[in-house]
């Protein structure tokens, strides 16, 4: 298999070559010719990755303080205390 690759390669070329350059051929194929041809000529852009931490990202969850009675709880989220003589509490 790498035979016969090795042995097509300038054909190859030369047909990545005609599509960049034909004025009738689609742009995306024209666009995809080009990369081809600049992948193949200085190889593929490096993809940067940006991680953090030593073994990767890290993510952190904060979390409120528990309440120490029902009435505090009831002000952090804004229950008027009056709903609990409704509820019967």
């Amino acid at each position: 298999m790498a035979q016969k690759s090795a042995s097509t390669t300038a054909e190859a070329i030369h047909t990545l070559v005609s599509i960049m350059s034909h004025p009738k051929a689609a742009s995306e194929a024209r666009v995809s010719a080009a990369n081809a041809l600049l992948d193949r000529g200085y190889g593929k852009p490096p993809q940067h990755q940006h991680i953090t931490g030593e073994d990767g990202p890290r993510f952190v969850a904060l979390l409120p303080e528990p309440c120490k009675t029902v009435e505090e709880w009831e002000a952090s989220v804004g229950i008027y205390p009056l709903s609990r003589a409704m509820f019967g509490g």
